[in-house]
């Protein structure tokens, strides 16, 4: 019997943008490069949330984008970067970023984080990534 993973959120995604997705191992958490290293677009951090915080995918209007920020990247790690946080286990961390068929980004957030982020000007949605396990 052959299983098939794929990600809730990108599928949300996929919903919302009305865009074909390619999905891909590469596609869903997987990174090459640290968050610090602004020189890649898309791959950030390997995903591995905290305690208390889960990997959610939040779809953004690239068009929002103030202009002093040169990269979508860059905006999404200011977002980021802007939430107070009582613990560095809590800290959000930018997991990788979508540029193709749908623009925004995965990220280990808390639930509260989530939902204040949810209300920012360029987020359209913010939504708990689950994995399922579909058989055929």
């Amino acid at each position: 019997m052959a299983s098939m993973v794929i990600s809730i959120g990108l599928v949300a995604m996929f919903l919302c943008s009305h865009a074909a997705i390619a999905l891909s191992d590469e596609s869903i958490i997987t990174a090459q490069s640290p968050a610090s290293s602004m020189s890649d677009e898309s791959s950030i951090a390997s995903h591995s949330p905290a305690s208390g915080m889960d990997l959610y995918i939040v779809y953004t209007e690239s068009w929002e984008k103030p202009p002093q920020f040169a990269s979508l990247k860059l905006w999404y790690q200011y977002m980021l970067d802007s939430f107070p946080t009582r613990s560095a286990n809590l800290k959000p961390r930018l997991v990788y970023v979508y540029k193709y068929a749908i623009t925004g980004f995965s990220a280990s957030l808390t639930s509260e984080q989530a939902n204040v982020l949810s209300r920012l000007p360029g987020v359209l949605a913010v939504v708990k990534d689950q994995n399922l396990v579909l058989h055929h």
